[in-house]
């Protein structure tokens, strides 16, 4: 599998939580963070060793080096702020809820459909830690059936962090 490339729009609470769980991922690598004030993003990218920052959530979405975002603005800016990371050809990681109502969200995943790109609301359960030693017993043959670890090796395989 190829490294994933990320870039994390916003520098609140959620966004040094998911950063942290990211740099002990396999194939991932935080190369850039955005923020409103530049100041803010300069610091987060210090503090985590992320080699860009951009004070304008636009220079995010243009760097031609990022495969996917992290959306981690305020929820009203959701909608909007995945919908741009989208039409940039990014895929798309949305902290909850991706948007304020149905018709938002469906945008959102209408778009990422035409453009042939991933989209998921970030649920805490899927990337909660403790999945992570549910697989180590799968992958071992400690649970499941044959055939279940088959299969579940093949999900995870394509979009696993």
């Amino acid at each position: 599998m190829t490294e994933l490339r990320w870039g994390i729009l916003a520098t609140g609470n959620i966004a040094h939580d998911v950063v942290s769980d990211l740099l002990n991922a396999k194939h991932s690598k935080v190369c850039a963070v955005a923020s409103r004030n530049a100041e803010r993003a300069a610091a987060f990218a210090q503090q985590y060793n992320i080699e860009k920052s951009y004070g304008s959530y636009q220079q995010l979405f243009d760097d031609p080096n990022l495969d996917i975002i992290y959306v981690a603005t305020p929820h009203s800016e959701h909608h909007q702020n995945t919908k741009n990371a989208l039409r940039a050809g990014k895929h798309v990681l949305c902290e909850k809820p991706i948007a304020l109502n149905e018709a938002s969200a469906r945008d959102c995943f209408e778009l990422a459909r035409e453009r042939g790109l991933f989209l998921m609301e970030a649920l805490w359960m899927r990337f909660f830690p403790v999945l992570n030693k549910v697989e180590r017993w799968l992958s071992a043959g400690a649970i499941g059936r044959s055939e279940e670890r088959r299969v579940g090796k093949e999900c995870r395989s394509r979009w696993s962090p």
